[in-house]
C-alpha cells in the first residue's frame, strides 16, 4: 500500500512542482496551471510522457527542480531569521498564545478522541500531538504581500521562537512517554 502510494506521489510531484514554479514566475494563472497539471496526468500520465525523449528530460528536469525547493525555502526564510532580544518580546505573547492553544487541543484530542473513544496506539497519540504543535509553515514570509513587508521581520521572529518552543515541547513529550 504504502509503495503504490509513493510511486503515485513521485508520478505527480514533478507536475507540481512545474506548476508551482510556473505560478511563481507569473507566466501563467492559478486556475490554467492547475488545470493544465491535472490534465496533464490524466490524459498522459508518467508513463506515456517518460516514453518520449523529451518528455523523459522535461521529467528528469522537473525532478531535479523537485528536489531544490525545499533547500531554496530554507535558505530563504533562514536568510531573514534574526532573533534577537526584542524580537523574541515582541512575538513571544503570539507564540505563547497560539503554542498554548494548540498544545491543549492536542492533548484534549489525544485523551477524549484518541485514548477513550478509538483506544488507538501511543504512536497515533504521538503523531497527533507532534502535528499539532508545529510552528506555522516556513514559507509564510515568502508570501507576504509587498505592502505588509514591514511585519517580515515579525514573522521571522515567531517562526524562530515557534520552532524553539516546539522542540522543545516535543522532548518533553518523548521524555514523559
Amino acid at each position: 500500500m504504502m509503495r503504490s502510494w509513493l510511486t503515485c506521489w513521485g508520478s505527480v510531484l514533478p507536475i507540481i512542482v512545474l506548476g508551482a514554479v510556473l505560478r511563481e514566475t507569473r507566466l501563467l494563472d492559478d486556475g490554467l496551471v492547475d488545470g493544465a497539471g491535472v490534465a496533464l496526468n490524466l490524459l498522459v500520465g508518467r508513463d506515456a510522457l517518460a516514453a518520449g525523449v523529451v518528455g523523459s528530460a522535461f521529467l528528469q528536469t522537473v525532478t531535479y527542480l523537485s528536489a531544490m525547493i525545499v533547500p531554496v525555502i530554507l535558505v530563504v526564510v533562514g536568510y531573514g531569521t534574526r532573533l534577537t532580544r526584542v524580537g523574541v518580546r515582541q512575538a513571544a505573547p503570539l507564540v505563547l498564545v497560539r503554542f498554548t492553544v494548540m498544545l491543549l487541543i492536542a492533548l484534549a484530542f489525544n485523551h477524549v478522541v484518541v485514548d477513550l473513544w478509538l483506544g488507538l496506539p501511543p504512536i497515533v497519540e504521538a503523531s497527533i500531538f507532534t502535528l499539532l504543535i508545529l510552528p506555522p509553515p516556513f514559507i509564510v514570509p515568502i508570501y507576504l504581500p509587498r505592502e505588509r513587508r514591514d511585519e517580515l521581520t515579525l514573522a521571522n521572529n515567531v517562526l524562530s521562537l515557534h520552532t524553539v518552543i516546539s522542540v522543545a515541547a516535543f522532548v518533553v513529550f518523548v521524555a514523559v512517554s
